[in-house]
C-alpha cells in the first residue's frame, strides 16, 4: 500500500523547537565543557563518598 501525505507534516514545529533549543544548547555545552559543572559538583560528591566510606568501615 502506498502512503500519501495530505499536507506538510513537520517533525518539529517552530514553537517546539524554541522550547527545546535551550536544552539542546546546554547539552552540547556540558558535553564540550564539563569542567564548570564538575567543579560545582565536586564538594557534594566528595562528601557523599566520605559518608559512604565511613559507613562501610564501621
Amino acid at each position: 500500500a502506498s502512503l500519501e501525505r495530505k499536507g506538510k507534516l513537520h517533525d518539529l514545529y517552530f514553537g517546539e523547537f524554541l522550547a527545546l533549543s535551550p536544552l539542546l544548547l546546554l547539552i552540547f555545552y556540558i558535553g564540550l565543557q564539563p569542567a564548570p559543572l564538575t567543579y560545582l559538583m565536586e564538594p557534594s560528591v566528595v562528601n557523599t563518598l566520605q559518608n559512604l566510606g565511613s559507613a562501610f568501615i564501621r
